[in-house]
């Protein structure tokens, strides 16, 4: 038995002693606990009393940090989650600050009603959703976000019991209830449904969530142990986000988790960058990916069910489709998913190369069969390196996502084959379009106008075409020649866009935000997406490589091409969504 069990059957133990001098049916609990109360499984929804100061310090650090400013603590005392008249399923917010929990509070919702309850929701009657299935994906949805944070066997829920909470002192006599089964919870919070939907809501819940998770165990998740959940301004922290989406206060949106190169902790262990374990159920979109200062990973971007959490820079709204469809991906995508994950893992500074000697370190981690011969690896190595032995991450795709589709490696090597796995360098590049210019700008002048001399566009016009041709035979010729019948297909230019004879889908954004210029919550609009595209042998961008950002599309736009490359939209003649 270990220090930290020890230290909890003490705790237990002298729980039952205070529970043994006590006549009453309702037992209170005076024991100053480091992260939760512990109390035994027996003693099902048996409250306990918050009085232990070293208890409600760590909660409250936890929370808000060592210092707080009262105008933001004043507006999280001022938010519970109320319910729109139109449409009726919309939390609705009329202050910043807890925009986070309550976006992730109606994804959860909006999965629920959608997709795990027999609601026959359509497009059509989506704005008069019955009001008892609302109320039962509510409580659904606050045990899942809890039930996923859980450390031990039950879920905490903090009751104010008539005891208003407008000052931090007073949350010592919040009252904690513990559950064991979603019906239990369900029975519980039906019966707490008027706090929680009464000021003080939001943060009522943030103190279940931590409670659930355990003080100590958040700041574990965290990076940075001294982070708080609620940041400057009262903002939403990512680790609160996340904690609310995966159930881990991780600090990060890649996938994965990362070691930080060259750095190490106080005891001596390297590092690890935090970020998301797993595929979640719903998922997370960021404008900030958009503008280049993070990037979301794929298991985030493809959560199991088409909702997702829109962060912006100082907000957070919901996405979501009726049309699971939308987020079903290919096999090539999902090949991809994983590929990228696996080179990141050893790329960790995103340079998009590695270095040779760890190329059979990333065939393992992707179950590739010859990762267990050395000689393979060996031959492998010899012919994706370049000089100074670095492996570019175009070529590693281009070659391994054949040996993942059935291409063996005698195929892959055959001289057949390797004309299409070597680049030319950019200065090969570089001499023949310069070789090609000086040749048309030479050429005699066109017959379609006689004795003058054509323009830089006409000669840049009819180096397009020779170009595109040239495009057009090079793969014409590959899907001929190749091994491999899945590299049999097109390709998108990485500045094409969607248009309307392309796959379209039904998409709907819901910003319970009640300020200025909100005026409409819930936007229904259209996403035309390109049609699929087969990347196996194919060399690609280590990232996107189109502009994200562009001066003649809106925020939406822009967040949702991060998701979808190439997509367009269609508002239905209404005016653009605000994320904020």
């Amino acid at each position: 038995m270990n220090e930290q069990d020890k230290m909890r059957e003490a705790r237990i133990r002298a729980f039952d002693d205070d529970i043994s001098n006590n006549d009453s049916s309702i037992h209170t609990s005076h024991i100053s606990a480091v992260d939760r109360p512990l109390v035994k499984k027996e003693r099902v929804c048996s409250p306990i009393t918050l009085i232990g100061t070293g208890n409600m310090e760590s909660i409250i650090k936890t929370a808000i940090g060592t210092s707080f400013e009262p105008d933001d603590m004043k507006r999280w005392f001022s938010q519970g989650f109320q319910f729109a008249d139109s449409p009726n399923f919309g939390l609705m917010q009329g202050h910043g600050g807890p925009c986070g929990i309550l976006a992730a509070m109606q994804a959860e919702i909006m999965k629920d009603l959608l997709f795990c309850s027999d609601n026959n929701i359509t497009d059509a009657n989506i704005m008069s959703v019955d009001p008892n299935a609302i109320k039962h994906s509510f409580v659904t949805a606050a045990w899942n976000i809890l039930h996923r944070c859980k450390t031990d066997d039950a879920v905490y829920m903090v009751d104010p019991a008539n005891e208003s909470i407008f000052d931090i002192p007073s949350c010592s006599k919040l009252v904690v209830h513990e559950c064991y089964s979603e019906v239990m919870f369900h029975e519980l919070f039906n019966k707490l449904m008027p706090q929680y939907r009464s000021e003080c809501g939001c943060f009522l819940f943030l103190l279940s969530l931590i409670l659930t998770r355990g003080a100590s165990v958040i700041r574990d998740d965290m990076d940075d142990s001294e982070t708080s959940l609620i940041g400057q301004y009262g903002h939403c922290t990512q680790e609160l986000i996340n904690l609310l989406l995966i159930g881990r206060a991780s600090t990060y949106v890649f996938d994965g988790d990362l070691p930080f190169q060259g750095s190490t902790s106080s005891d001596g262990e390297s590092l690890v960058l935090k970020g998301v374990p797993h595929r979640p159920q719903v998922g997370y979109l960021s404008h900030l990916e958009a503008l280049r200062y993070c990037q979301v990973g794929s298991y985030y971007k493809t959560p199991e069910f088409p909702v997702w959490v829109i962060g912006s820079s100082s907000h957070f709204s919901v996405l979501f489709s009726l049309d699971k469809r939308l987020n079903e991906e290919s096999r090539e995508e999902e090949i991809l998913a994983r590929v990228q994950r696996a080179f990141k893992a050893v790329d960790i500074d995103g340079c998009g190369f590695i270095m040779e000697q760890r190329l059979g370190e990333i065939l393992s981690s992707l179950e590739i069969p010859l990762a267990n011969d050395k000689d393979a690896v060996a031959r492998l190595s010899s012919f994706l390196q370049l000089d100074g032995g670095i492996i570019i991450w175009s070529t590693f795709w281009e070659n391994i996502s054949q040996l993942m589709t059935g291409t063996t490696l005698d195929e892959l090597l055959s001289p057949k084959n390797s004309n299409h796995s070597r680049h030319r360098s950019d200065s090969d590049v570089a001499r023949e379009i310069q070789a090609g210019f000086n040749s048309l700008a030479e050429a005699t002048p066109n017959s379609a106008s006689p004795g003058r001399p054509r323009s830089d566009s006409e000669i840049a016009r009819q180096m397009q075409e020779e170009w595109n041709s040239d495009i057009v035979a090079d793969l014409s010729n590959q899907s001929e020649t190749s091994p491999n019948p899945a590299m049999r297909s097109t390709r998108h230019r990485s500045d094409s866009v969607a248009g309307k004879d392309d796959e379209s889908f039904v998409l709907y954004h819901y910003n319970g935000f009640q300020g200025v210029g909100n005026t409409k919550s819930l936007c229904k609009f259209i996403l035309y997406r390109r049609s699929a595209v087969n990347s196996i042998g194919q060399a690609i961008g280590f990232t996107a490589e189109e502009s994200l950002v562009a001066s003649n599309i809106c925020p939406m736009e822009e967040v949702l091409r991060t998701r979808w490359q190439g997509c367009s939209l269609n508002f239905l003649g209404q005016s653009f969504p605000s994320l904020e």
